[in-house]
C-alpha cells in the first residue's frame, strides 16, 4: 500500500473471528486488509504455557476482568489479549451448537444448512460420517481414545450408561446427545488457537495482509455515521489508521465497550460519560448471557490421579427435566492441585491432588450486562452475572450436580474414588440449591453484547451480515453478535460464524 491510503478493511481484534476474517478475506487480492490486536503477536514462537493445551488461561494474556455474581461475589473473567484472543488461552474445546441455536437467529443467512458447510470447511477431523465433517480443514479436532483415557475418564462411560445415558461416539453430530469423548482444537497436547490455524506463514506472506500485534483500540473515527477509519496507541503513541471500512471482532467484552467509546450504545447513558452520540442503539452490551457451572469435587484412591494427568477427555451432553435439549453439560476434571492451598488440602483428607465434574447449564432465561466506567480503556468494565438469581435456572444446574453425586456413587466410579468432597453435612434439596449458588461459577462463554436482530428491535445492534444498524462501514463478528450463547463452548461455534460473516460481506 502507499502511505496514507486507508485499507480496504481494517479488523478489531485478532482473535476467534478476527483470524479468521483476515485469513479469509485477504484471499482476495484486490482487497488490502489490516489485523489490529491489542496483545502481542508471537507469531509461531509461542511462549510454553500459550501452546500447552492443559493450562487454561494466563495472566499475562489476559485483560483482567471480573464479573459479579449473585450474592455478592466477584470472580475473574480471563479474556485472551494476545493474538488469537481467548482460542489461545482456552481449553481447546470443539463442540459444536444445535442446529436450533442457529435457526433461532431468525434470519435465513443463519440457518443451521447455511452454517453446517462452514463447521466442515474450518476442520480437519477424522472422525464421524463425511456428510457432518471437514477432512482438510485448518483447525485440527481430536478426540481421546477410549484406550488412552485416565482412570476418572475411562469410567465416565459406564457410570453414565449406569444412569441412563448413551454412549455418543461424535458430539459434533446434529442434535447429538449422550457421553462420549470430547473433541478439542489441538495436535497431541499442543493447543491449535485461530491464529495458528488461520494465520499461517503463507498466509501471512500475502502482500495485501498485515497484522499489527500491540495496537490497541481507542475509538472508531466517523463522517456523519461512516466510520472512515480507527484511533489506536501504539507504544504509547497514538496513530490514526483510515479505513474503507472497520470489522470489530474483539469479543463479547471488548466489542460493546469500543462501540460505547465510539458513541454508539444508549443515548442518555453515553451523554452520562461525555460520548457524543453517533447512533442510540439501548443492545450494546446489555443481553450478555453465558454458561453458569458448578464443580463436585471428589477425592480420588491412590494412583488414580496425578498432576501429569490431561485434565478432560469426555462430555455429556444431557437435558434436564424442565430445560431445552441438551440444556446440561458434564464432564470429568483431572488432576486439580491443592498443593498451594493448605486449607483445601486438609479439607480434602490431606490429598494434593483431587479431581472433579463440572457441570454447566448451557441456556439461561435472563441476561446479564457489560457496561463502561469510563471513556478510558484501561478501566475494567462492570460485567453483571445474574444467572442463578433466576430459581429456575438454579433449579437446572442443581439437577446436573444431582447427576455428579449419583456417578460418584456408581460402582464404576466406587472403583476410583471414595466419594465427594467440600460439601456440607446437610444436603437437602434447599441445602443443595444453597450450595450450588453459593459456589457456581463463571464459564466464559459469554455472548449476546451486539446482538443480531431487525433494524427495528430496539434490543439489536447488527444485522444478518454484522452491519451495525444506523452505521455505514462497520461491522461486528465475534460471540457479541450472538443473540444468546449455544448450547455449547462458544470457541468453535465463533469460528464457524467468522467463517460465514465472511462468504456473506
Amino acid at each position: 500500500m502507499q502511505a496514507g491510503q486507508p485499507f480496504d478493511t481494517v479488523i478489531v481484534g485478532g482473535g476467534s473471528a478476527g483470524s479468521v476474517l483476515a485469513a479469509r478475506l485477504s484471499e482476495d487480492p484486490a482487497r488490502q486488509v489490516l489485523l489490529v490486536e491489542a496483545g502481542p503477536d508471537h507469531g509461531t514462537r509461542l511462549p510454553a504455557e500459550l501452546a500447552d493445551i492443559t493450562v487454561s488461561s494466563h495472566p499475562l494474556h489476559d485483560w483482567g476482568d471480573e464479573v459479579r455474581l449473585p450474592g455478592g461475589r466477584t470472580q475473574p473473567y480471563p479474556r485472551g489479549r494476545v493474538l488469537g484472543g481467548s482460542s489461545a488461552v482456552n481449553g481447546g474445546i470443539a463442540v459444536r451448537a444445535m442446529p436450533a441455536d442457529f435457526d433461532a437467529w431468525r434470519f435465513d443467512e443463519w440457518r443451521w444448512e447455511a452454517v453446517l458447510s462452514c463447521f466442515r470447511r474450518l476442520e480437519s477431523d477424522p472422525d464421524g460420517e463425511d456428510q457432518w465433517h471437514g477432512r482438510d480443514g485448518p483447525l485440527p479436532i481430536a478426540r481421546t481414545p477410549e484406550a488412552e483415557l485416565n482412570p476418572v475418564h475411562a469410567v465416565f462411560y459406564g457410570a453414565c450408561q449406569s444412569t441412563g445415558h448413551r454412549y455418543i461416539a461424535d458430539h459434533n453430530a446434529p442434535n447429538s446427545f449422550g457421553a462420549g469423548p470430547l473433541p478439542r482444537n489441538r495436535r497431541g497436547l499442543q493447543r491449535v488457537s485461530a491464529a495458528d490455524a488461520y494465520l499461517t506463514p503463507d498466509v501471512r506472506s500475502r502482500p495485501n495482509l498485515e497484522v499489527r500485534g500491540n495496537c490497541l483500540a481507542l475509538a472508531l473515527c466517523w463522517s456523519g455515521n461512516r466510520v472512515i477509519g480507527v484511533s489506536t496507541v501504539v507504544d504509547g503513541q497514538l496513530e490514526t489508521i483510515p479505513a474503507g471500512e472497520v470489522i470489530v471482532a474483539a469479543g463479547v467484552v471488548q466489542t460493546p465497550m469500543l462501540l460505547w467509546r465510539s458513541g454508539i450504545g444508549p443515548a442518555s447513558e453515553l451523554a452520562g460519560l461525555g460520548v457524543p452520540v453517533v447512533v442510540d442503539r439501548p443492545g450494546v452490551g446489555a443481553n450478555f448471557s453465558d454458561h453458569p457451572a458448578i464443580y463436585l469435587f471428589a477425592a480420588p484412591k491412590p494412583q488414580m490421579v496425578s498432576p501429569g494427568d490431561v485434565t478432560i477427555q469426555t462430555l455429556l451432553r444431557f437435558t434436564s427435566s424442565t430445560g431445552p435439549a441438551n440444556d446440561l453439560q458434564l464432564f470429568p476434571v483431572g488432576a486439580i492441585d491443592l498443593s498451594a492451598n493448605s486449607r483445601r488440602q486438609a479439607e480434602a483428607g490431606g490429598l494434593d491432588t483431587v479431581f472433579a465434574f463440572n457441570a454447566a447449564l448451557q441456556r439461561v432465561e435472563i441476561r446479564g450486562s457489560v457496561r463502561p466506567v469510563s471513556t478510558d480503556p484501561v478501566d475494567p468494565p462492570v460485567i453483571t452475572y445474574p444467572f442463578l438469581a433466576h430459581r429456575p435456572d438454579l433449579e437446572r444446574l442443581a439437577e446436573a450436580f444431582e447427576l455428579g453425586l449419583e456417578l460418584l456413587s456408581s460402582p464404576s466410579y466406587r472403583e476410583v474414588a471414595n466419594g465427594p468432597i467440600f460439601l456440607p453435612e446437610r444436603l437437602d434439596r434447599e441445602d443443595l440449591l444453597a450450595h450450588v449458588f453459593a459456589n457456581h461459577v463463571a464459564f466464559y462463554h459469554g455472548a449476546g453484547t451486539c446482538a443480531m436482530g431487525p433494524v427495528d428491535d430496539p434490543a439489536a445492534v447488527v444485522g444478518p451480515r454484522g452491519q451495525v444498524w444506523g452505521t455505514q462501514g462497520l461491522r461486528v463478528c465475534d460471540a457479541s453478535i450472538m443473540p444468546e450463547t449455544p448450547r455449547a463452548n462458544t470457541n468453535l461455534n465463533v469460528i464457524a460464524v467468522a467463517e460465514r460473516m465472511a462468504e456473506l460481506i
